[in-house]
C-alpha cells in the first residue's frame, strides 16, 4: 500500500519496483477505469513510437483546422499575460 502526496505523486514500493525492474528515470504508462489503476512500465522506444503518432495525429489536425506554430504561440501569451 502506498500513499497519494499533496502533489498526486505515489511511491512504488522498492520490491515492485525491484520484480519489475523499475528504475530511477524510467517511464511508466496510467491507465486507470472507476476504482482500478494500473501502472505499465513503458520501455523508451515505446514510448517514443506512440508519441510520435500522437504528434504525427495532432499535426494532421492542426493542418486540417489550419492552425499555425504563430496561432499557437499567439494563444500560450495571451494565456500567460492574461
Amino acid at each position: 500500500m502506498t500513499k497519494v502526496t499533496r502533489r498526486g505523486q505515489v511511491t512504488i514500493p522498492a520490491e515492485a519496483r525491484e520484480r519489475l525492474g523499475i528504475k530511477e528515470d524510467d517511464y511508466v504508462a496510467v491507465y486507470g477505469s472507476e476504482s482500478l489503476l494500473v501502472l505499465k512500465k513503458m520501455p523508451l522506444p515505446e514510448l517514443d513510437r506512440k508519441l510520435e503518432k500522437a504528434f504525427t495525429e495532432s499535426g494532421v489536425l492542426a493542418g486540417e483546422k489550419k492552425i499555425t506554430r504563430m496561432v499557437v504561440g499567439r494563444a500560450v501569451r495571451e494565456v500567460r499575460h492574461g
